[in-house]
């Protein structure tokens, strides 16, 4: 198994190097850490019970 060492990258990135994997048929091992604060919702995840909205907002996330 590969293992991808991203470092710090942006979010969108994140999410769509999750979801490639998969879908190009990839297995690897990937590291990475979000350049900035984000919320990522499932989508069966309601936001006002899993996520505390007043902070996010209060930090523009």
């Amino acid at each position: 198994m590969n293992l991808y060492n991203l470092g710090h990258v942006p979010w969108l990135d994140s999410q769509l190097i999750y979801h490639a994997f998969p879908r190009l048929g990839l297995e690897g091992l990937i590291l990475l850490a979000p350049a900035e604060p984000y919320v990522c919702l499932g989508y069966h995840q309601d936001a006002e019970q899993e996520v505390d909205l007043a902070y996010c907002r209060e930090r523009d996330i």
